[in-house]
C-alpha cells in the first residue's frame, strides 16, 4: 500500500485518505469499493493489460524460436554444397524473418498500448459534443432530402424530353415517309419521260 491512502472500509485514519476507484485498482486493494461499485471499463483496462503481458511473452517465445531456427538454417546453408538446396533453404530463412519480424512489429504495438483509448466522460462534458453531432446529422439529413428531391425533378425533365424528343421522332419519320413517295413519284416521272 501506497502511503497516505487507506483502502479498507472503514473510516480512513488520520494522514490518510481514501483511494479512489483507480487507485485501489491499480493496488489491486478493492475492498472498499467492490467490485460492483468500480467502472466497468476501468475493469476491462486492467485486465487487458494483463492479457497484453502474457501475449508479449508468448510472442517473445515465438520470436526466440524463430531466431532458433534460422540461425540453424543459416548455418546449414554455409556447410551444403547443393545450390538448389541453398535456394530452398534461403527463402526458408527469408520467410521465417519476415514472420519474425511480424512478431517484432506487434510486440512493439503492445508494448506501446495501440489500443483505443477509453476515456470516462460525464454526460455534462459530452453534450456539447453530441449536439454538434446531433446538427451534422440533421444536416446531412437534410441535404440528403434535398438531393432525393432534386434528382426526381430531374428524372421528371428527363422524362419531359424523352417526350419532346419522341414527338420530334415521329414528325421526321413522317417527313422522311414524304420525301420518300416525292422520290418515288419524281423517279417515275424521269422514267416515263424515258
Amino acid at each position: 500500500m501506497s502511503e497516505g491512502l487507506y483502502y479498507g472500509p472503514g473510516t480512513p485514519p488520520k494522514n490518510k485518505r481514501r483511494a479512489n476507484i483507480k487507485e485501489a485498482l491499480e493496488a489491486n486493494q478493492i475492498r472498499y469499493y467492490g467490485v460492483k461499485k468500480i467502472d466497468k471499463r476501468i475493469v476491462t483496462k486492467a485486465q487487458q493489460k494483463s492479457q497484453d503481458e502474457e501475449t508479449i511473452r508468448s510472442l517473445a517465445n515465438k520470436k526466440i524460436r524463430l531466431m532458433v531456427k534460422i540461425k540453424k538454417l543459416i548455418a546449414q546453408i554455409k556447410k551444403e554444397t547443393n545450390i538448389k538446396k541453398k535456394d530452398k533453404m534461403k527463402d526458408e530463412v527469408r520467410a521465417l524473418a519476415k514472420e519474425h519480424d511480424d512478431y517484432v512489429n506487434t510486440i512493439n504495438r503492445l508494448k506501446k498500448g495501440d489500443r483505443p483509448k477509453e476515456r470516462v466522460k460525464t454526460i455534462k462534458q459530452d453534450k456539447p459534443k453530441l449536439l454538434k453531432q446531433m446538427e451534422k446529422a440533421i444536416k446531412k439529413a437534410k441535404e440528403q432530402q434535398d438531393k432525393k428531391q432534386v434528382s426526381v425533378g430531374n428524372v421528371i425533365e428527363k422524362m419531359e424530353n424523352l417526350k419532346t424528343v419522341s414527338q420530334r421522332l415521329k414528325e421526321l419519320k413522317k417527313a422522311k415517309l414524304e420525301i420518300e413517295k416525292r422520290i418515288q413519284k419524281i423517279e417515275r416521272e424521269y422514267k416515263s419521260l424515258l
